[in-house]
């Protein structure tokens, strides 16, 4: 009925009215079934049949006084009320499939339930308190220089965005589950449950914790799917919850290990540079071309920088493996490019370390221009960049795997300027060292 009802409303039919009936029809018997069935045709199609009464209209009454529900009738592209009860049949079928998918595979609170978590979450200034005895945390990231390059073994230069996760652990009597109420997630941790709780899975089956229940319980500044390093910094903060919580004393090595199993859980092909400043927590230079290198830098001072968030995700995932299925069919060209993004990032830890802000701006802005080159740049991120640079950004480019996700701007004695020009455009922004309102 989410689907049928959508449409009735659309369409100005009485939605109140196709539900009554469609519910007596499905009690008709005397006994509540279902609209739906599903059924293997004969060459091995699956076969969808929902059966209901709906009777609506495609004139008079309030539709011909509300113009947005003729508007909808005319994009619909039906010619009478008997082709609009079949579409609405049709979405209705769809909307099931959709229910029944979920179900199967990873589950409704994933997905439908979502939703409603982000609907009833409250407002980013009444989010859930700190927990009150953090176990184990971690940083976020925020890449400078590298991005992409640094998976094919070049260098990047990243940040750490400070504490930005926090997780507790306690036994549980009611089997282990994991909560992460900023971004609506609340998993039981199961073999067959994605996301966070796979990654639980995951690092229980590292630790070799075969047996006990356990509540994980985390809180993040940062959001998901960003392009800042949120699934490290989960994986960091919850291996130290636990090995706080049953005293394993796991040492930044071991930490940072099980953090990169669960990213490459996560995101297939990763470079290691997230779980690594989740572990450790400090600006650095990062490469790792069969050998891992990490170069911590020593700032002068925390930089100007302004993180903006976009209206989509970024997948990392899918950007990874777009840029290497490009870099194969163009081998040469990409290789080129890595190698003017190796260089940026090993002139930028200079010029990061010696606080020479329009040097590094500079050299960011050339690597937007790269990572662009490769297509991981979007129109709205090319258009945020811009927002950025007229507002008085030294330079700025995407961060992370692109495909949407996060902007960064390096904005010396400029930061009020960019954050103020972020706001009115309707984008979030963080700061490295705290959640910055906007």
């Amino acid at each position: 009925m989410n689907g049928v009802d959508a449409l009735a409303i659309a369409t100005g039919n009485d939605w109140r009215a196709i539900e009554a009936g469609a519910h007596a029809y499905a009690a008709v018997s005397g006994q509540y079934s279902p609209l739906s069935t599903w059924s293997e045709g004969s060459g091995g199609d699956l076969v969808g049949e929902l059966s209901m009464p709906i009777r609506v209209a495609t004139v008079g009454g309030t539709l011909t006084t509300n113009a947005a529900t003729g508007l909808a009738i005319r994009l619909s592209g039906v010619k009478s009320s008997q082709e609009l009860a079949e579409l609405m049949a049709a979405v209705g079928l769809a909307q099931n499939f959709a229910a029944l998918r979920a179900l199967a595979t990873h589950g409704i609170q994933d997905g439908h339930m979502k939703l409603h978590a982000r609907g009833t979450a409250p407002a980013r200034d009444q989010q859930p308190a700190p927990l009150a005895e953090p176990m184990g945390t971690a940083a976020g990231k925020v890449i400078l220089l590298g991005e992409h390059a640094v998976v094919f073994g070049k260098h990047a230069v990243a940040l750490p965005i400070a504490d930005a996760v926090t997780a507790s652990v306690a036994e549980s009597n009611k089997g282990s589950f994991i909560s992460i109420p900023q971004w609506g997630v609340a998993q039981a941790v199961t073999d067959s449950v994605p996301g966070a709780a796979a990654a639980v899975q995951l690092i229980l089956s590292e630790l070799a914790i075969d047996n006990g229940a356990y509540s994980i319980d985390v809180r993040s500044t940062l959001p998901r799917a960003m392009g800042l390093g949120s699934s490290a910094a989960l994986a960091v903060a919850v291996v130290r919850a636990f090995s706080r919580f049953l005293v394993l004393d796991l040492d930044d090595e071991r930490v940072n290990s099980i953090a990169f199993a669960c990213e490459k859980l996560a995101h297939g092909t990763p470079s290691g540079i997230d779980n690594s400043i989740a572990t450790i927590g400090t600006p650095m230079l990062f490469s790792n071309a069969g050998t891992l290198k990490i170069d911590e830098l020593a700032l002068q001072e925390t930089p100007p920088i302004v993180i903006a968030l976009s209206s989509q995700p970024g997948l990392t995932l899918e950007q990874v493996a777009g840029v290497r299925s490009r870099h194969q069919r163009h081998r040469d060209h990409y290789d080129a490019i890595f190698d003017q993004m190796d260089a940026l990032s090993l002139s930028g830890a200079a010029a990061l370390q010696s606080a020479d802000y329009e040097e590094l701006g500079s050299l960011m802005n050339i690597c937007h221009g790269l990572l662009n080159a490769i297509e991981v740049s979007t129109p709205e991120i090319e258009s945020m960049v811009s927002l950025a640079r007229t507002a008085g950004a030294a330079g700025a480019k995407l961060t992370g795997g692109g495909g949407g996700g996060s902007v960064v701007a390096l904005c010396p004695g400029t930061v009020s300027d960019v954050v103020s020009a972020f706001a009115a455009a309707g984008y979030e922004t963080l700061s490295l060292t705290k959640s910055t309102d906007s």
